[in-house]
């Protein structure tokens, strides 16, 4: 999983950038999952606090570019991408588009084209407003989003890099997929190097633009 590239991927979306460089943000509540055997419901709170329920293991999804490319190296093969990065492999790097089914591109999205998927979830960037619908959509579409497959929004804003690296290691663990694997520990070093990297020529940057 090759992160350090897909850094520069993330550092096109002002948002995203802010959570690179935010060294010392952190999740109000930390990712959690729960299986019950006796009935095989699921649940899972997110970083928000939300807890998302079903009633049975989630088999289908439905990711954003940056959740494809983050889970793939844990086992976790979505049915359907959405969103900024499709088609861009700087983005998606490992994650296999040819596998999933494209529901929408940049801030887009196909609710037939969804639906027509039948997910169990849709995952993406969270709304700090809103963590029931990706960051970029407005509420009517987060609604419509919502009718079709319940949204685990993934907290970017105001977290630090680990703690996105943790929530998704979180989710994939609870979506079924292997956490300990060569590809993961790989990428995971890789995106906290990155990272370091850009948090350290940040300070520099910002000296260099203020010195007449």
């Amino acid at each position: 999983m090759k992160i350090n590239r897909r850094l520069a991927g993330f550092a096109t979306l002002p948002a995203v950038a802010t959570l690179l460089l935010a060294g010392c943000g952190s999740s109000d509540a930390a990712p959690s999952t729960e299986t019950r055997s006796a009935d095989q419901s699921w649940s899972y709170t997110t970083g928000y606090g939300n807890t998302i329920t079903l009633d049975h293991a989630p088999e289908r999804i439905v990711v954003d570019a940056y959740s494809a490319a983050a889970l793939w190296d844990y086992g976790i093969r979505p049915v359907g991408i959405f969103g900024y990065g499709v088609g861009n492999p700087d983005v998606t790097d490992r994650a296999d588009e040819s596998t999933m089914t494209v529901v929408g591109r940049e801030g887009e999205l196909s609710a037939e084209a969804l639906a027509a998927l039948d997910p169990d979830l849709v995952i993406g960037y969270g709304n700090s407003d809103d963590p029931t619908r990706w960051t970029w959509w407005d509420e009517p579409m987060g609604k419509t989003v919502n009718n079709v497959a319940p949204f685990v929004g993934v907290k970017f804003s105001g977290a630090s890099t680990p703690d996105v690296l943790n929530e998704y290691a979180s989710l994939a663990e609870a979506l079924g997929g292997n956490t300990d694997t060569a590809a993961a520990r790989e990428g995971k070093e890789a995106f906290e190097s990155g990272a370091e990297r850009i948090r350290t020529a940040a300070p520099r940057s910002t000296t260099s633009k203020s010195s007449p």
